[in-house]
Protein backbone atom coordinates (compact mmCIF):
# COMPACT_ATOMS: atom_id res chain seq x y z
CA UNK A 1 0.00 0.00 0.00
CA UNK A 2 1.12 3.51 -0.96
CA UNK A 3 2.20 5.78 1.41
CA UNK A 4 1.63 8.64 -0.91
CA UNK A 5 -1.52 11.15 0.37
CA UNK A 6 -4.45 10.57 -1.76
CA UNK A 7 -5.50 13.90 -3.42
CA UNK A 8 -9.23 14.71 -1.98
CA UNK A 9 -11.93 15.95 -4.18
CA UNK A 10 -13.40 19.49 -3.17
CA UNK A 11 -14.40 19.65 0.03
CA UNK A 12 -17.85 20.51 -1.11
CA UNK A 13 -17.55 16.89 -2.43
CA UNK A 14 -16.64 15.25 0.77
CA UNK A 15 -18.81 13.28 3.15
CA UNK A 16 -21.42 11.01 4.00
CA UNK A 17 -24.72 11.05 1.93
CA UNK A 18 -27.65 8.66 1.45
CA UNK A 19 -28.67 6.80 -1.60
CA UNK A 20 -32.26 5.54 -1.61
CA UNK A 21 -33.24 3.22 -3.96
CA UNK A 22 -36.27 3.44 -5.50
CA UNK A 23 -39.18 1.87 -8.01
CA UNK A 24 -40.28 5.60 -8.76
CA UNK A 25 -37.06 8.15 -8.11
CA UNK A 26 -38.71 10.94 -10.15
CA UNK A 27 -42.27 10.55 -7.99
CA UNK A 28 -40.26 10.01 -4.92
CA UNK A 29 -38.45 13.19 -5.39
CA UNK A 30 -41.84 14.94 -5.77
CA UNK A 31 -42.75 13.82 -3.19
CA UNK A 32 -39.85 14.89 -0.92
CA UNK A 33 -40.02 18.55 -3.02
CA UNK A 34 -43.49 18.91 -1.28
CA UNK A 35 -43.15 16.58 1.53
CA UNK A 36 -39.91 17.82 3.38
CA UNK A 37 -39.09 21.23 1.16
CA UNK A 38 -36.26 19.08 -1.11
CA UNK A 39 -34.77 20.89 -3.99
CA UNK A 40 -34.39 18.61 -6.83
CA UNK A 41 -30.74 19.16 -8.20
CA UNK A 42 -31.09 17.12 -11.46
CA UNK A 43 -31.31 13.39 -12.79
CA UNK A 44 -29.34 11.47 -15.43
CA UNK A 45 -31.36 8.43 -16.52
CA UNK A 46 -30.38 4.74 -18.19
CA UNK A 47 -30.63 5.43 -21.96
CA UNK A 48 -31.55 1.65 -23.02
CA UNK A 49 -34.18 1.39 -20.02
CA UNK A 50 -34.95 5.18 -19.45
CA UNK A 51 -34.64 4.50 -15.43
CA UNK A 52 -32.81 6.65 -13.16
CA UNK A 53 -29.24 6.13 -12.15
CA UNK A 54 -28.82 9.10 -10.44
CA UNK A 55 -30.98 11.48 -8.83
CA UNK A 56 -29.94 14.63 -6.91
CA UNK A 57 -31.98 16.46 -4.50
CA UNK A 58 -31.37 18.77 -1.35
CA UNK A 59 -33.44 18.40 1.69
CA UNK A 60 -32.65 21.16 4.65
CA UNK A 61 -29.24 21.97 3.20
CA UNK A 62 -27.93 18.43 2.84
CA UNK A 63 -27.61 15.65 -0.26
CA UNK A 64 -29.67 13.11 -1.01
CA UNK A 65 -29.52 10.72 -3.72
CA UNK A 66 -31.84 8.89 -5.18
CA UNK A 67 -32.04 5.89 -8.01
CA UNK A 68 -34.62 3.27 -9.49
CA UNK A 69 -34.63 -0.22 -8.34
CA UNK A 70 -32.01 -2.27 -11.38
CA UNK A 71 -32.55 -4.99 -9.79
CA UNK A 72 -34.70 -7.93 -11.46
CA UNK A 73 -37.24 -8.88 -9.24
CA UNK A 74 -39.35 -7.96 -6.18
CA UNK A 75 -38.56 -4.77 -4.63
CA UNK A 76 -36.60 -4.97 -1.18
CA UNK A 77 -38.41 -1.65 0.43
CA UNK A 78 -36.62 0.44 3.26
CA UNK A 79 -36.57 -1.16 6.51
CA UNK A 80 -34.22 0.12 8.70
CA UNK A 81 -33.72 2.75 7.40
CA UNK A 82 -34.63 6.78 8.63
CA UNK A 83 -33.98 9.82 6.88
CA UNK A 84 -33.87 11.92 10.45
CA UNK A 85 -34.06 15.45 10.28
CA UNK A 86 -32.84 18.40 12.69
CA UNK A 87 -35.15 21.37 12.28
CA UNK A 88 -35.89 24.55 14.30
CA UNK A 89 -39.79 23.76 14.42
CA UNK A 90 -40.41 19.92 14.04
CA UNK A 91 -44.66 20.79 14.09
CA UNK A 92 -43.94 22.17 10.77
CA UNK A 93 -42.35 19.58 9.17
CA UNK A 94 -43.96 17.10 10.40
CA UNK A 95 -47.51 18.27 9.63
CA UNK A 96 -46.44 19.29 6.02
CA UNK A 97 -45.29 15.73 5.08
CA UNK A 98 -48.91 14.36 6.66
CA UNK A 99 -50.41 16.67 4.22
CA UNK A 100 -48.68 15.44 1.71
CA UNK A 101 -49.78 11.41 2.32
CA UNK A 102 -47.38 10.61 4.84
CA UNK A 103 -48.33 8.19 7.84
CA UNK A 104 -47.48 8.40 11.25
CA UNK A 105 -45.41 6.00 12.45
CA UNK A 106 -44.79 7.81 15.66
CA UNK A 107 -46.64 10.73 16.82
CA UNK A 108 -44.84 14.37 17.48
CA UNK A 109 -44.51 14.82 20.94
CA UNK A 110 -42.24 16.27 23.23
CA UNK A 111 -39.65 13.62 25.25
CA UNK A 112 -37.75 12.71 27.93
CA UNK A 113 -34.33 13.22 25.83
CA UNK A 114 -35.13 16.47 25.70
CA UNK A 115 -36.70 17.24 21.58
CA UNK A 116 -39.79 17.34 20.28
CA UNK A 117 -39.58 14.36 18.11
CA UNK A 118 -41.94 12.62 15.67
CA UNK A 119 -41.53 10.21 12.57
CA UNK A 120 -43.62 9.43 9.28
CA UNK A 121 -43.61 7.08 6.48
CA UNK A 122 -43.54 8.70 3.56
CA UNK A 123 -45.92 7.32 0.22
CA UNK A 124 -42.65 5.37 -1.11
CA UNK A 125 -41.45 3.52 2.10
CA UNK A 126 -38.58 5.69 3.77
CA UNK A 127 -38.86 6.85 7.24
CA UNK A 128 -38.76 10.52 7.87
CA UNK A 129 -38.05 11.73 11.45
CA UNK A 130 -38.35 15.22 12.72
CA UNK A 131 -35.90 15.88 15.80
CA UNK A 132 -36.01 19.81 17.57
CA UNK A 133 -34.00 20.71 20.54
CA UNK A 134 -35.81 21.90 23.22
CA UNK A 135 -34.92 23.98 26.25
CA UNK A 136 -32.27 21.90 29.22
CA UNK A 137 -35.26 21.74 31.30
CA UNK A 138 -37.38 19.78 28.99
CA UNK A 139 -34.38 16.98 29.41
CA UNK A 140 -34.57 13.86 31.86
CA UNK A 141 -31.09 13.37 32.61
CA UNK A 142 -31.22 11.35 34.87
CA UNK A 143 -33.39 9.11 33.08
CA UNK A 144 -30.70 9.13 29.95
CA UNK A 145 -27.97 8.64 31.75
CA UNK A 146 -29.81 5.20 33.72
CA UNK A 147 -30.71 4.05 30.29
CA UNK A 148 -27.70 4.76 28.12
CA UNK A 149 -24.70 6.22 30.18
CA UNK A 150 -23.17 9.69 28.49
CA UNK A 151 -19.33 8.70 27.37
CA UNK A 152 -17.01 9.98 29.85
CA UNK A 153 -13.65 8.80 27.75
CA UNK A 154 -12.24 11.07 24.85
CA UNK A 155 -12.29 9.73 21.21
CA UNK A 156 -8.52 9.50 21.70
CA UNK A 157 -9.48 6.98 25.02
CA UNK A 158 -11.67 4.89 22.68
CA UNK A 159 -9.09 4.92 19.98
CA UNK A 160 -7.14 3.24 22.28
CA UNK A 161 -8.97 0.86 24.24
CA UNK A 162 -10.14 -0.21 21.00
CA UNK A 163 -6.56 -0.59 19.70
CA UNK A 164 -5.73 -2.63 23.28
CA UNK A 165 -8.71 -4.96 23.04
CA UNK A 166 -7.58 -6.03 19.36
CA UNK A 167 -4.19 -6.21 20.20
CA UNK A 168 -5.15 -8.69 23.14
CA UNK A 169 -7.70 -10.81 21.14
CA UNK A 170 -5.47 -11.08 18.07
CA UNK A 171 -2.11 -10.94 19.54
CA UNK A 172 -1.00 -8.79 16.78
CA UNK A 173 1.44 -5.99 16.99
CA UNK A 174 0.15 -2.67 18.08
CA UNK A 175 -0.55 -0.42 15.16
CA UNK A 176 0.94 3.39 14.98
CA UNK A 177 -1.50 5.96 15.40
CA UNK A 178 -2.42 8.31 12.36
CA UNK A 179 -0.26 11.50 12.65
Amino acid sequence: MSSEPVEQPDSTQLGLVCEVTSKAAVEHAKWIEKGVLGENKGCYKDDKTGKVMHLHVKVHGCDLYMADNFDDGEEKGLSGCTMHLNVANADEWYNRAIEHGAKVTYELQNTFWGARYGRVLDPFGLTWAFHQELPKDHHDDKRREADCPVATATAEEHVDKRRKTHDDTTGSEKDEAPQ
